[in-house]
């Protein structure tokens, strides 16, 4: 299984940690549903709410976001949370499949 710290997560996407470095996660999940070993993000003004009482391990927040993060959890303040969401997801479920187009010679 793949594991991510809140470090190589802020690096990977290029946000601000805010937080301990080394905490460690291995997936990704919604706010309402995310555990402390994964990761979620605030896409929507909406969810702001959520971040708090979240108990995903790391959070993907935008730059507006001033609220500390809990002990034992950490903030990667990022310019686009959802777009850095995307890159953090791929991390963790690569494409199963690469498909090459070749061309064809022709006859």
């Amino acid at each position: 299984m793949k594991t991510l710290t809140a470090g190589q997560i802020a690096e990977l996407t290029g946000g601000r940690l805010v937080g301990p470095a080394d905490l460690t996660v291995s997936g990704v999940g919604a706010l309402s549903e995310a555990g402390p070993d994964q990761v979620s993000f605030l896409g929507n003004p909406r969810y702001r709410r959520q971040v708090l009482p979240s108990a995903a391990g790391v959070v993907l927040v935008p730059e507006d976001f001033d609220q500390s993060p809990p002990p034992a959890r950490a903030w990667v303040v990022c310019a686009d949370p959802s777009a850095a969401f995307s890159r953090v997801v791929a991390e963790f479920a690569p494409p199963r499949y690469v498909f090459r187009l070749e061309s064809i010679p022709p006859q």
